[in-house]
């Protein structure tokens, strides 16, 4: 058995909260928002009008470091890597007038054998032009303005396609241009792994893991579980993680993952969140990609993180969620040792399982050379199922909806299975280290909750007419 989150050296530790401030634990709720229900995207004309398709730029296929990249062992599951695009790349796009009158400027972009691509924008500033990416059925976009984050710098959404057309409308009278408003820096080639750029693999989970629709007590937690994917240094990554509710039910966005996955402002906001990629049904057939799957809109903000020997989790803030999503109730009391647990997450890449097991005796282990204390990480002994990579950053149950921790580690045989370890234990982090961290973002009081410091407070202004004392 080798290291995939875990050194096997572990030494037990006892652990004491008896000074850990106790309050209320906070119950889920669901997201009824409307404001993104039935919004279909705006088709390109290059789709609408049926055009045939445009020139292409093809990259070469993966050399050997780039297959050895996406293969090299790492603590967050690899699923592409950045391929920068030659200066002259964009010369393969042309423009021309539609049947409509309007005039268009399109370019095809093809990295062989990748099963997605994302797109790099710089100096993006179309007004009010609009720009997609499109494989002739999947759409990103349209994306205007000086892009997502209003700077002119951003990634797309994914388009799982090995080649996508970007096509971008000019806005009404805008006057006649040469050169399209904005740069194509790089693509992402999503390939997972080097094992599924040659083998084809149609699931990579391993075998033990159990379909989260098959057991209804847990239903109502599924939609606060997703799957994310970012960029970070040069490569893409999956990971897992839950939405967090603030006390008054704000539904401000806060998605919790692992500290490992997401923690800088760079990568946050090339974050992609994925919530319903899972089966329809206990039974039902396995979703073939994350193309149907209800998603948030691309790109989120870095709230809070700790790195993994300080308790290991991350919190963003999404851009928005769709609505029927749950936001996780959660509680900073840890459950006791020998109390049943559940795990909801995505392993390896794949669609949503569940994992049952309890918690058990505390102990220090060393990750990747850096030690996770005993006292910040929940020890969790699976009884039915497993997490692989990609599961980290995922909420660990005491209840349904009520999260108690998120996913950091756990261990994995020498050719990359998961489901012959037993026992398995994976290191959670505890909700109640992460909590003395985002309390002020999960207890968003309402103002009949507030009291003074003080039982009167007393202040002279003056006005800028007359120098009238005022008191309040």
């Amino acid at each position: 058995m080798r290291p995939f989150f875990i050194s096997v050296c572990a030494v037990g530790i006892g652990v004491s909260l008896a000074g850990a401030q106790q309050i209320s634990r906070k119950e889920p709720a669901v997201y009824a928002g409307t404001e993104r229900a039935a919004r279909a995207p705006a088709r390109p004309p290059g789709m609408r009008l049926a055009l045939r398709p445009p020139r292409q730029f093809s990259l070469a296929p993966l050399s050997e470091g780039e297959l050895a990249r996406l293969a090299e062992p790492s603590r967050r599951l690899r699923t592409g890597i950045r391929r920068a695009l030659a200066p002259h790349a964009m010369a393969s796009g042309a423009w021309e007038t539609t049947s409509e009158g309007t005039r268009i400027w399109r370019m095809a972009i093809q990295s062989p054998a990748s099963r997605g691509m994302r797109v790099e924008f710089d100096d993006f500033s179309a007004g009010e032009g609009k720009v997609w990416l499109h494989d002739g059925t999947n759409i990103a976009g349209p994306y205007t303005g000086r892009g997502v984050f209003g700077d002119g710098h951003f990634w797309s959404d994914s388009v799982f396609s090995g080649s996508i057309t970007v096509e971008y409308e000019p806005a009404p009278d805008t006057p006649r241009e040469l050169e399209p408003p904005f740069t194509i820096r790089a693509i992402s080639h999503q390939a997972r792994t080097a094992m599924d750029v040659t083998a084809g693999t149609a699931d990579t989970a391993d075998f033990c893991e159990l379909d989260a629709n098959c057991y209804p007590d847990w239903n109502s937690s599924l939609s606060s579980v997703g799957q994310i994917t970012f960029m970070d240094n040069g490569d893409e990554f999956f990971c897992s993680g839950s939405l967090l509710s603030t006390r008054d039910n704000s539904f401000k966005p806060y998605f919790l993952t692992a500290g490992h996955c997401i923690n800088t402002e760079a990568a946050a906001r090339t974050v992609e969140a994925y919530w319903t990629y899972q089966t329809p049904a206990c039974g039902g057939t396995p979703p073939a990609s994350r193309t149907t799957s209800s998603k948030s809109t691309v790109g989120a903000h870095l709230v809070s993180f700790l790195s993994p020997g300080d308790g290991d989790y991350g919190l963003v803030l999404l851009t928005d969620v769709p609505a029927g999503t749950t936001f996780a109730g959660w509680d900073i009391a840890d459950p006791p040792i020998s109390t049943a647990v559940t795990g909801i997450h995505h392993p390896s890449g794949s669609w949503k399982r569940i994992s049952f097991g309890e918690r058990v005796a505390d102990a220090t282990n060393v990750v990747e050379g850096t030690t996770a204390p005993g006292d910040l990480f929940l020890q969790v002994q699976w009884d039915k199922g497993r997490v692989e990579h990609g599961s980290s950053g995922s909420p660990l149950f005491s209840a349904p909806g009520v999260v108690v921790g998120s996913l950091s580690y756990g261990p994995v045989n020498d050719d990359g299975t998961v489901c012959t370890i037993d026992p398995s234990v994976a290191g959670y982090a505890r909700f109640s280290n992460t909590y003395a961290s985002v309390h002020d973002y999960l207890e968003n009081l309402p103002a009949d909750l507030v009291t003074p410091a003080k039982a009167a407070l007393s202040f002279t202004m003056v006005n800028h007419a007359a120098p009238a004392a005022q008191t309040v």
